[in-house]
């Protein structure tokens, strides 16, 4: 198995493996270190086997350590909460690919920042394990589940409902995934939704003098709520200014 991990799902994920002493060829990890959670990563596989591979992404660049990859013949990988897209040479370093770990409900908000579009287009929101193909979050469906959406929701609560809900759906799957067994559904490719990073700033900006509708400017203000924060802006002038929200329902009130 090749594992790729990041953050606190990947490091669960990686507890989950290495507590069932699961073989890891190859480990993985983020540069970028999300979460500070390399290190105690990195420990677990060790202490678990100290011949286990460990390379940082960006080592994957090398042509002759995707060839040494390649000739372990690796049965599958795992993308747990992985940042990146991977191309399709390096699906190819397995036999049966990658599974990945999506906070989205497929078709429905493939790409970037799911929770945030969920809420800002009222689709459908979950999470979803698939095999990786050579577009983004197209592949075949191995197993998901909806999260439910209420007006308490803002970015931030469905993120760490998704994080939760996602190791779940990975350790009840885990047993089909490693024999090969699991029962997947084809996506429809024109079906859904997708975003991409980079729109995320654009749409949380907020026009003063636009018209909205009440749900439309709510769902856009709790839909950039995260860390505590509100991330949704406007100018006035030569001046940005963010906002925030709290919505409560009346038996909270």
């Amino acid at each position: 198995m090749i594992i790729m991990a990041a953050d606190y799902v990947g490091y669960h994920i990686v507890n989950f493996l290495c507590s069932r002493h699961e073989k890891i060829e190859v480990f993985i990890y983020d540069p970028d270190d999300r979460g500070n959670y390399n290190n105690r990563m990195l420990d677990l596989v060790k202490s678990l086997d100290s011949s286990t591979r460990v390379y940082s992404y960006q080592e994957l660049k090398s042509s002759e350590l995707m060839k040494n990859i390649q000739n372990l013949a690796v049965d599958f990988g795992v993308l747990a909460w992985w940042p990146y897209i991977i191309p399709k040479e390096i699906i190819q370093l397995t036999k049966r690919g990658f599974v990945n770990t999506h906070p989205g409900y497929l078709p429905y908000n493939r790409g970037k920042h799911p929770s945030f579009w969920s809420i800002v287009e009222g689709t459908p929101f979950g999470v979803t394990l698939h095999y990786v193909d050579p577009q983004i979050d197209t592949g075949p469906i191995i197993a998901q589940r909806e999260i439910p959406v209420t007006w308490l929701d803002t970015g931030e609560t469905l993120h760490k409902r998704a994080q939760e809900e996602i190791l779940s759906l990975f350790y009840d799957s885990f047993d089909t995934i490693k024999d090969g067994s699991p029962q997947v559904c084809m996506q429809i490719q024109k079906s859904g939704t997708f975003h991409l990073g980079k729109e995320l700033e654009p749409a949380s900006v907020i026009g003063i003098d636009k018209m909205y509708s009440a749900r439309t400017l709510l769902n856009l203000i709790r839909g950039r709520v995260f860390d505590g924060k509100g991330f949704a802006n406007f100018i006035d002038g030569d001046k940005k200014y963010y906002v925030t929200i709290s919505i409560r329902s009346e038996d909270n009130a």
